[in-house]
């Protein structure tokens, strides 16, 4: 009988199964774990979907099919054109639009505005069927404007001369003044006219006139025959009817103040280098006003402006003509080129009213006689 070797004679050996034994149990139940968990892990098809599907294929269909909205919903929702007018440069225009504000509507229907047009109602208004949009067309604008200021004459004695006789010793000029206006106009009527600036460009000069005050010598003559047979042939020619014939010309005459003293076809006046055809020559007489307004008008809308507008009698100058103004001497003073853009009540025949600036310049004007030219425009 063989014997064991001393390996296994000892206890090693059985201590070595023991643990090797129990190493393999402590294996087999992770393995076990961990295939229990993989299984779970896995998702089963639940016998309720196998149930379903079989119901689905043996039932008869009676639920209704799901329900969508036809296709006409939508051309039904569609909203209709409104029709809205439209009123601008002096028409009126029907225009059917699917905008929603008025300021969707001008876009659409190509209406442009300037800055400072006016829209009815506001651009933000909704839009409505049957709508009326008033569009007022608004301008302002600046005009410049100047103004002849008429010089004074002052007067000096002289006694180098005799009395009655004159002399200038300076020569007036006149000023000038420049005005800037500010004028709105809506729909092309002018309603407002404001001054905006003014100032003096160039200071009048003031005419010095030399006025005689010397008396005149007086003269005598020495009765002699010849002086008394000249006396004696006058107061006979005095005292005897007239038995001449008389002359078959009328006699000339000097025009008064107020009559027509020609109508030129040749004359011409020349104002601040400008150059004027004379259509009609007028004496008259020529009286001031003012205005306390801010913006006055005329009767026929345009502004009055010193030194620029006159009134007029209508029978006599037509509105609008444009005239020019000055004293009958041609130097004292002047008025200028004006317009005839105004009416009065006491301006009756060939009477004329000069616009003035302030009443103290009315005043210093009064009444005077005046030659009025026509002119070409």
């Amino acid at each position: 009988m063989k014997q064991r070797s001393k390996f296994w004679r000892s206890g090693m050996a059985r201590v070595f199964g023991r643990y090797l034994a129990i190493l393999l149990a402590i294996s087999a139940v992770i393995v076990a774990a961990i295939f229990a968990l993989g299984l779970a892990e896995i998702p089963s098809e639940p016998e309720v979907t196998t149930v379903a599907t079989t119901t689905a294929a043996t039932t008869p269909a009676t639920t209704p099919p799901p329900t969508t909205p036809p296709q006409t919903t939508t051309t039904a929702t569609t909203p209709e054109a409104k029709t809205v007018s439209v009123t601008v440069d002096g028409e009126t225009l029907a225009i059917p639009t699917h905008a929603e504000t008025v300021a969707e509507l001008l876009t659409e229907a190509e209406i442009a505005l300037g800055e400072h047009d006016e829209v009815r109602p506001d651009a933000s208004s909704d839009v409505y069927d049957g709508m009326c949009v008033t569009i007022t067309r608004v301008v302002v604008e600046q005009i410049t404007a100047e103004i002849e200021i008429d010089f004074t004459t002052e007067t000096q004695e002289s006694e180098d001369l005799y009395v009655g006789e004159t002399e200038v010793l300076v020569e007036g000029q006149t000023g000038l003044k420049r005005i800037v206006f500010e004028q709105t106009i809506r729909d092309g009527v002018m309603v407002e006219n404001r001054i905006v600036s003014s100032e003096i460009v160039a200071e009048p000069v003031a005419r010095v006139l030399a006025v005689g005050t010397k008396p005149r010598p007086v003269t005598t003559k020495a009765t002699t025959p010849a002086t008394t047979k000249a006396t004696t042939k006058v107061t006979t020619k005095a005292t005897t009817p007239a038995t001449t014939p008389k002359p078959t010309t009328a006699p000339t005459t000097t025009a008064k103040p107020g009559t027509v003293v020609s109508e030129p076809e040749a004359i011409t006046v020349s104002v601040g280098g400008t150059t004027y055809g004379v259509k009609q020559v007028i004496n008259g007489e020529a009286v001031a006003y003012y205005s306390k307004l801010a913006n006055p008008s005329t009767a026929t809308g345009n502004p009055a402006i010193p030194g620029k507008t006159i009134a007029v009698d209508p029978k006599v100058i037509p509105l609008g003509s444009l005239v020019y103004v000055t004293s009958v001497d041609g130097v004292s003073w002047s008025y200028g080129p004006a317009y005839a853009h105004d009416v009065g009540g006491g301006i009756k025949g060939n009477i004329i009213d000069l616009f003035k600036a302030s009443y103290d310049e009315c005043v210093a004007h009064g009444r005077r006689d005046c030659i009025i030219y026509i002119l070409e425009p």
